[in-house]
């Protein structure tokens, strides 16, 4: 006889039972106000600091998040690996489904997450593995937004004034690169590599992340104000490497966006004003720029649409029609779209980015 599916609760409860969560940072990401719970000290003090420059004058919904910092319990639960992107093969997580929520478990560092519609907890090495609370936080924001009818991209995006550009493309096709190309022009920073948009009447508004981004060594080079990022001697190893090594090298460092370019250079939202699809090659063929329709050209939707992976699934109990190609199109239908192809140039896609930014007529009251 099959036993009853168990609820999150029937994990989740002696948990927090056993390990009372009485320290707490708050994080307001624009409209959504997120609190994490720990019996860490230490880790909400960290959060507290990763996540400084998020403010927000006006939240609308709150989330309730714990973080315990202990050995990961052992789970009687039959997990199944959560398939990777194309051309990403490494295992990397494993999940079991629930009534009311998903379990997702991190193969490598064993860190448990359990999340569901009110319900959302993190247990294990958490000091040791801070990026992974960092991601969690940041998924749970992403989930309550798709949740509100949003979409998300592979994108990153960079705005000027209250009008922001999303820029997308496969992975490793210069996303950030371009972005932080853009602001040197004096651009500000809304996010890297997942964006989240909603339709707002007739309008559209972009909402970014607030993580910092990671960059190769191949735009470290390409940007005088992120040279220091490496040390003298591993500058000058890599510029004799060839380019297509350089930029296919799995070397990352973070970019922290106020260190680098001052304060109040990251904002978490904008009105979108067009999208850019990154769709170039390394060679010597002229850079091409062409305006299009998302509509018309579906094989480029796999450049733009970002999969939520194993840490949205309480958006798809929601809404299960959240990765239909009809979303996506109906969005961008009556927004200016663009596709790069040709030869890599970050000078000229930065300056067309820079010109329709210019005499775009989005604004935000």
């Amino acid at each position: 006889m099959t036993p009853e599916p168990r609820p999150l609760a029937h994990f989740t409860t002696p948990m927090l039972n056993d390990w009372p969560c009485d320290h707490a940072v708050t994080v307001d990401i624009a409209d959504c106000r997120l609190i994490v719970h720990s019996n860490d000290q230490a880790l909400v003090s960290d959060l507290g600091r990763y996540f400084a420059h998020c403010r927000s004058e006006q939240t609308t919904d709150t989330i309730s998040i714990h973080a315990i910092q202990t050995e990961p319990p052992d789970i009687d639960a039959a997990f199944c690996d959560q398939p990777r992107e194309p051309g990403k093969t490494r295992r990397k997580e494993e999940f079991v489904d629930l009534p009311d929520g998903r379990i997702v478990r991190k193969v490598r560092t064993g860190m448990l997450f359990f999340f569901g519609h009110d319900q959302h907890v993190a247990i294990g090495d958490c000091v040791a593995n801070p990026n992974q609370i960092v991601n969690f936080i940041i998924n749970r924001y992403i989930d309550w937004r798709l949740a509100r009818r949003g979409i998300l991209l592979h994108a990153a995006a960079v705005s000027r004034g209250h009008n922001g550009l999303a820029l997308t493309g496969i992975s490793g096709a210069g996303k950030s690169t371009l972005g932080l190309h853009l602001m040197e022009r004096g651009f500000d920073f809304v996010s890297n590599d997942r964006l989240i948009v909603e339709r707002d009447d007739d309008a559209l508004t972009m909402y970014g992340v607030p993580k910092q981004p990671r960059v190769n060594p191949g735009t470290i080079l390409a940007s005088p104000t992120l040279e220091n990022l490496l040390t003298p001697t591993r500058r000058d190893e890599l510029r004799r490497m060839a380019t297509n090594d350089l930029w296919d090298l799995e070397e990352k460092y973070d970019a922290h966006i106020g260190e680098l370019y001052g304060p109040n250079r990251q904002r978490l939202s904008a009105r979108m004003a067009g999208l850019v699809i990154l769709n170039w090659q390394r060679n010597d063929e002229p850079t091409r720029i062409n305006e299009i329709t998302l509509r018309d050209r579906p094989d480029l939707l796999a450049a733009v649409r970002k999969s939520p992976g194993a840490f949205g699934f309480a958006t798809f109990a929601q809404r299960g029609d959240i990765n239909i190609d009809e979303d996506y199109f109906n969005f961008f239908d009556n927004c200016p779209t663009y596709e790069i192809t040709g030869g890599l140039s970050f000078d000229i896609a930065a300056a067309h980015a820079d010109d329709l930014l210019s005499n775009a007529n989005v604004t935000r009251s």
